[in-house]
This record gives C-alpha cells, structure tokens and sequence, in this order.
C-alpha cells in the first residue's frame, strides 16, 4: 500500500477545496479527512472515496474497483470506498463535486468515539 510523496502533493493541491482537508499517514496508506471526518483513503498511488450513490454508479460504470487489503490468509473488501477513476481525477469541478459528497457521504455515517480516561482513576460504579 505504498503511496509516493509526489502523490500525496498531488492529491493535496487536487483536495484543496475540501474544508479542513487532512491527509494521515496510516498502516502504509494515508487516510483522506475533512476535519475529523474520515472520508477517503490512499494506497498505491491511487485515491479511493466514500461514494455518494450516484458517484458509485458512475465509478462502477467506469470499472472503479472497491479498496480492498489483505488481512492474515483473507482479502477484505470495504464496499463503501471506491477508485476515482482518472478521468474525475483529472477534472478538477468533477473531483471537488465528488469530494464534497463523499464528506457529506461519511457525516451520514457513524463518527468514530474516541475512549477517554483519567490516568489513577478508577471507574466508579453507579447504584
């Protein structure tokens, strides 16, 4: 899942439209974040999306394949997240349109929690 410098650059300028844009490093891939919301993903120089319904039609329609990883003996799948295809890549009204619904894409989904806890302190029961 490598991704080059020049390809993060690239995806940086491209994404500039997007408010709070955030590209993360993460288990050899870079995560795509408009401020807390996890929207796309990096791996081997290509960008993969959390696509609005009509964009998935058009990306499957355009052979876009689903970001997939190998886990241990098992190929996993995750459905949501498609390859732009290049030519959406490559137009910047197309990329920013498509950008924008896979951010309103993920704010429709569940928000990741973040555990917190009080270092020395031991969670109290309630009677």
């Amino acid at each position: 899942m490598a991704v080059s410098d020049g390809f993060v650059e690239y995806l940086r300028e491209r994404l500039a439209s997007v408010p709070g844009l955030r590209l993360r490093r993460m288990f050899g891939g870079i995560g795509v974040y408009a401020g807390e919301r996890f929207f796309g993903i990096v791996a081997d120089d290509t960008l993969y999306l959390r696509l609005a319904p009509r964009d998935l039609e058009a990306a499957r329609a355009g052979a876009a394949v689903p970001f997939a990883y190998a886990r241990g003996t098992r190929r996993v799948v995750m459905d949501a997240y498609h390859a732009v295809p290049a030519d959406v890549l490559e137009d910047d009204d197309r990329l920013a349109g498509w950008a924008a619904r896979a951010v309103e894409e993920a704010a429709s989904g569940p928000v990741a929690r973040r555990r917190s806890s009080i270092p020395g302190r031991k969670a109290s029961k309630t009677q």
